[in-house]
């Protein structure tokens, strides 16, 4: 059974080094196993380290398989996707807008749900279980043993 890792570097360029080798044996342990991919990735600086990802992938000599990749969001604020905050918008320019991976596999939240009129907390739980019931009911409903494939998360200074 895999084990969660957490790795820790101190500098971007650290960062850049080890995250492109993780995501590839995330990848090829999990395509041995089932038939997708599910990749969870936050904002901040995270989008701008993967601009090179496609890349690593042929200097690896690693066929991505991008058809197979499910593209869900750590984090997400409550804006729509061409809000300058929207880390799916971050995400797309630097990365999602540069793959074949299919716009069905790539989960925002559903835009929709969103109200210009101030905080409501309701509304957030809405967008939460809409979210969750829409990402996860495949990986459920196939009994994969892991929900998420591989997490990119960053820890930025705030």
């Amino acid at each position: 059974m895999r084990q969660a890792k957490l790795h820790i570097e101190t500098s971007k360029d650290g960062v850049k080094a080890a995250i492109y080798p993780l995501i590839h044996k995330a990848l090829q342990d999990s395509l041995t196993e089932s038939s997708n991919f599910y990749i969870a990735m936050s904002g901040g600086s995270l989008p701008s380290l993967l601009s090179a990802l496609p890349q690593s992938f042929q200097t690896a000599e690693i066929d991505p398989q991008w058809c197979k990749w499910h593209v869900l969001l750590a984090d997400e604020r409550l804006v729509s996707s061409s809000d300058l905050d929207s880390n799916i918008k971050a995400l797309k320019e630097a990365f999602l807008d540069r793959v074949p991976i299919p716009t069905s596999q790539i989960y925002g939240i559903d835009e929709s749900l969103l109200i210009a009129d101030g905080e409501n907390s309701s509304r957030h739980t809405a967008i939460a279980q809409e979210y969750e019931a829409r990402v996860f009911s495949e990986p459920i409903e196939n009994k994969r043993r892991y929900l998420v494939d591989c997490a990119l998360l960053g820890f930025g200074p705030d």
